[in-house]
């Protein structure tokens, strides 16, 4: 039988599909498409390359990037740095210091009663918590398992307990405790694998209820180390004992001489180092010993003995860098006054009178410990309305908060962080009312209980612009103004009383006999010049008969980025005004930081627990200043909780989740003012809204047309209305759920291009339509569905979006041809677009930019199609194919290779290769005699050849065309047509008689 050969066209423009069974493909999908893009000929060309701007040793460890304004900015894990560019240079700089963590609440346990000294630790498996019971008079321990969350033992008392510290080492839990009816230290221990099973050992019999207790790991000799004070002689004394629970390895006097009442800490290193921090009769001394493994037989010996009192906690830590002891000692002085931070590295000429730092009107509030070589310790600010455990290094720096406005800690006791996880106590706070003329506040508490804080030091951060500053979430809110990196808002307000306030018989204006009531604010601007002012409550005092001034004695902020920049700004009312009513503030502090004396400037000041202000101001004067922005019922600025860091920015807000309320979703205020910064308000439902809780924690946040679109991982929901405007009058409507199988499991996924919203699932990469239709737009890289997402960009000029991935291939979705390709030695961690052009942050810490090039940095790549099987009737007909012709353009020297794969076979089979530069010309106009040959030039300038197959006969053929490079790298060619020469016999495809099979029965023939 004779077969006409006919051309057939094979379409193009598809992209890769590997959802579709291989075998089953059809053009113009693809089954690879690697470094090409499509055109819209329909046709593929090679992707552009990128050009190195950072190096890879530049910066450590980085994590995202983000751009304000035309600025490229680089986190790393505890560094801000910006890239800069000018006369064809690249410049990084350093910018400032941090510690991105994300932070996490969770309750852990609740009693109607005081649960105290909380300590926990997760081992093997287990999550094991204790704390002491104040209405039962016991420590009380509970076992859960890590990932269930089950409880397997459930509050068992420890008779007579009063303190206890859980330490683990190995397959063992210990919980080390203090007998107050035997006046001795004991140690529970179990096996992790029978936790049912305990053992108890008595350590030590001489100890003294009323002293202190402490306790820490020696890892240099698997040791449990415990000070606490002598029942007899009132000395603080040492016992070691090894981690079986049960045998002493020594037991010592650290200072015969001293009488420990207040506070003691061991700090302990690898070195076969550890000390022992305590106090006696207010001052700080501090005692240790160096040994060998084992060897306790020196004990030991006192080194210092500095006054500081009143010296009223202590903390400690001891690390090593490159061989190096860095000792760091927080000193808490009068019971909350101030912490005073010493930095040391020799423990031996430790000196707390040398003080590095102080940070004002705080408390201790955990133990110290080591992150890479840094110092944290969290401490309590302990007003009553923002009592709040904060998170700082060793610089006083703010890195996390937590149980803000709850937060109660026990001085002279604290918790251990160990493994990023600490527990800590809090007090929810039913309501709290704070009278204008009274010197305390009443505070109503619903119940008590321990949260669990998780510290998630491999967070990578996602950041917005909001007005001039961009915005990071991470532990706290960080703003960047362009120059400095800080804190959103403010981490606390002026708390005032009224004992903050004093009249006087002076020089003063003021109406005597008269009530005056003030707002106090701690005011700030950025270098981009827009203003941020904290929250506050008013505070009213009377003036006697004669007296005619005020003058107020303010707390200063000293957790702070902002420094002596921020300044403390007074409000009044006029005599006599009714502030229950609604009576107007005025400014009476002058905003000209020249002004100086009374109703001047006041400047913060970060080395000072106060300031004071004298109010002399007429009411005249006064009526002629500004009106504080509460007046009008503005909702106040609070800064918003630490989360584990979901951001996004929709209907002109920025909104925020991650909180420990997983369903939570914070949203700002609206921006009305030019010069106002971002501002938050918490404090009831107009500034924040509840998603169902079913599915989960918010994952991620974005915009939609007229929607605010909020992900769980297995649900979406959008969000219509304007919301709220900032005195609190509208709201959002309640959140609407369009899908409930699907949802987003990376913020970082998220891209919006025209049309709709993708993001990455569970299920692979969904998009929400404008109409709100969840669809399964990935469903052709499917293959891909095992990566992880970095990033998500859409590059607008090219009509496409590049989905970055932590390794394997980057997909590209050409969302104008509704068509996927895919970008090899493409891994990063993070991308933007930097002034117009692609640019990603590469695993190892390099940064490319796109560039007119066709390598990455010098190397280059080829591009690579593979077509789908080409059957020209059914899946298993006979068909001939003579040749494939390609139809295309010629852009740079290279090789074009075509491969064959035959029959559905997994492979190529047969490969052919060409080179173009000797038959195409690629020198046109200008390249030879006017008017000899081609115009201008000689040759033949189409790309077109002729590839002729080495069998002819098959079922299916599948060909892969590739570039090859020869010299530099380039462009190589783009193709725009692909035809074959092809006929098809009447009869199906011939197999092996071995696939040959027929069935048997009674059936006859007709």
């Amino acid at each position: 039988m004779t077969i006409t050969y006919s051309p057939v066209e094979i379409p193009l423009g598809g992209g890769i599909d590997t959802k579709t069974s291989s075998k089953l493909i059809r053009p113009p999908m693809l089954a690879d498409a690697q470094n090409v893009r499509l055109t819209n000929a329909p046709g593929y060309e090679t992707r552009k390359g990128y050009e190195r701007i950072v190096t890879e040793t530049s910066i450590t460890d980085p994590r995202s990037l983000f751009t304000l304004d035309n600025d490229l900015l680089v986190l790393a894990n505890d560094k801000l740095y910006s890239v800069t560019e000018h006369n064809n240079n690249v410049d990084l700089i350093e910018v400032s210091d941090l510690l991105l963590t994300g932070c996490s609440e969770s309750v852990l346990d609740t009693q109607a009663s005081n649960q105290q000294y909380p300590q926990m630790i997760e081992h093997q498996g287990l999550l094991v918590y204790v704390y002491y019971d104040s209405a039962a008079a016991d420590c009380v321990y509970t076992i859960k398992d890590t990932d269930t969350g089950t409880r397997l033992v459930s509050e068992t008392t420890i008779s007579n307990s009063t303190r206890a510290y859980v330490m683990a080492y190995q397959n063992k839990v210990l919980i080390v405790y203090f007998d107050d009816g035997a006046n001795a230290i004991k140690c529970l221990s179990f096996p992790t694998y029978d936790y049912t099973t305990t053992a108890t050992a008595t350590l030590k019999s001489d100890a003294d209820a009323d002293g202190v207790f402490t306790c820490t790991y020696l890892s240099w000799s698997d040791d449990i180390a415990v000070v606490y004070k002598n029942d007899t002689a009132g000395t603080p004394n040492v016992v070691a004992f090894q981690t079986d629970g049960t045998t002493i390895s020594n037991s010592t006097v650290v200072d015969s001489t001293a009488a420990t009442r207040d506070a003691a800490v061991i700090a302990a290193a690898e070195a076969s180092n550890a000390t022992v921090i305590y106090t006696s009769d207010g001052s700080v001394n501090h005692a240790s010993f160096t040994s060998t493994e084992n060897d306790w037989t020196s004990g030991f010996a006192r080194t210092a003995n500095v006054n500081a009192t009143p010296v009223t906690d202590v903390a400690c830590s001891i690390s090593y860098s490159d061989g190096a002891p860095l000792v760091r000692l927080y000193t808490e002085i009068n019971g909350g006054s101030r912490i005073d931070v010493t930095k040391e590295s020799d423990i031996s000429s430790l000196d707390p009178s040398n003080v590095d730092n102080s940070i004002y009107g705080i408390m201790l509030a955990s133990e110290a410990f080591v992150h890479e070589n840094r110092s944290y310790i969290h401490v309590i600010d302990g007003l009553n309305i923002q009592s709040t455990f904060f998170l700082l290094d060793e610089d006083g720096q703010v890195h996390a908060k937590s149980c803000t406005g709850e937060a109660q800690t026990e001085q002279g006791y604290n918790p251990k962080v160990q493994n990023g996880t600490v527990a800590l106590t809090y007090k929810e706070q039913l309501n709290f009312n704070l009278s204008t003329t009274a010197d305390v506040g009443t505070e109503v508490f619903s119940q008590y209980g321990i949260k669990r804080v998780d510290y998630d030091y491999t967070i990578k951060p996602k950041a917005v612009q909001f007005g001039k500053s961009a915005y990071i979430s991470a532990g706290i809110l960080y703003q960047y103004d362009g120059a400095n990196l800080v804190e959103q808002g403010f981490h606390q307000f002026p708390q005032l009383r009224r004992t903050n306030l004093t009249p006087s018989t002076s020089t003063g204006n003021l109406t005597v006999a008269a009530q005056y009531s003030y707002r106090v604010y701690y005011e700030w601007y950025n270098a981009a010049g827009e203003r941020q002012r904290s929250s506050s409550i008013p505070i009213t005092d009377t003036l006697s008969g004669t007296e005619n001034t005020m003058q107020l004695t303010i707390p200063t902020l000293t957790m702070t980025r902002k420094g002596s920049e921020v300044s403390i700004v007074v409000y009044r009312t006029t005599a006599n005004s009714n502030v229950v009513g609604g009576a107007p503030f005025y400014r009476c502090s002058d905003p000209d930081p020249a002004s100086s004396g009374s109703n001047g400037y006041l400047a913060n000041n970060t080395g000072a627990a106060s300031v004071t202000f004298t109010d002399e101001l007429s009411d005249d004067d006064l009526l002629k200043n500004e009106l504080d922005y509460q007046n009008t019922n503005e909702l106040d600025h609070i800064a918003p909780d630490s989360s584990t860091g979901v951001i996004g920015e929709a209907k002109n807000r920025v909104w925020l989740a991650g909180f420990q309320d997983g369903s939570k979703v914070l949203f700002s205020k609206l921006k009305i003012r030019p010069n106002d910064q971002l501002e938050f308000h918490d404090q009831n439902r107009t500034a924040y809204l509840k998603v169902p809780e079913e599915g989960g924690a918010v994952t991620a946040i974005g915009a939609l047309k007229h929607f605010t679109v909020i992900f769980k991982a297995e649900h979406t929901y959008v969000v219509s209305g304007e919301g709220p405007d900032n005195f609190g009058n509208g709201s959002f409507n309640s959140p609407q759920l369009v899908s409930a199988d699907v949802g987003c499991i990376d913020q970082r996924s998220l891209v919006n291009i025209p049309g709709g919203l993708m993001f990455k699932s569970n299920k692979g990469i969904w998009i929400v339509t404008d109409n709100l239709q969840v669809n399964y737009i990935g469903a052709p890289v499917e293959g891909y569905n095992s990566q992880d997402i970095t990033a998500a960009t859409t590059i607008n000029e090219d009509n496409h979006v590049i989905f970055l991935t932590s390794s394997g291939r980057a997909l590209v979705f050409n969302y104008l041809l509704n068509a996927w390709t895919t970008y090899t030695n493409h891994e990063g961690l993070d991308a933007v677009v930097w002034s117009g052009v692609y640019t990603y942050l590469r695993n190892n810490g390099a940064i490319y930019k796109s560039a007119d090039t066709y390598s990455d940095d010098g190397v280059a790549y080829n591009h690579l199609i593979k077509t789908a099987p080409i059957r020209l009737r059914g899946t298993q007909q006979q068909q001939k194919i003579r040749k494939l012709m390609l139809l295309g353009t010629y852009h740079s020297p290279h090789d074009l290779r075509v491969g064959c794969t035959w029959n559905y076979e997994p492979g190529v089979a047969d490969y052919g290769t060409w080179d173009p530069d000797s038959h195409v010309s690629v020198s046109l106009y200008g390249a030879g005699a006017y008017g000899a040959g081609a115009y201008g030039g000689s040759g033949n300038p189409v790309y077109q050849a002729d590839f002729r197959l080495p069998r002819r006969k098959c079922q299916s053929v599948q060909f892969t065309i590739e570039s090859i490079n020869t010299n530099n790298a380039g462009r190589a060619m783009s193709i725009e047509a692909l035809q074959l020469e092809a006929g098809i016999k009447n009869t199906g495809s011939e197999v092996e008689s071995g696939r040959k099979f027929s069935a048997t029965g009674g059936s006859t023939a007709e």
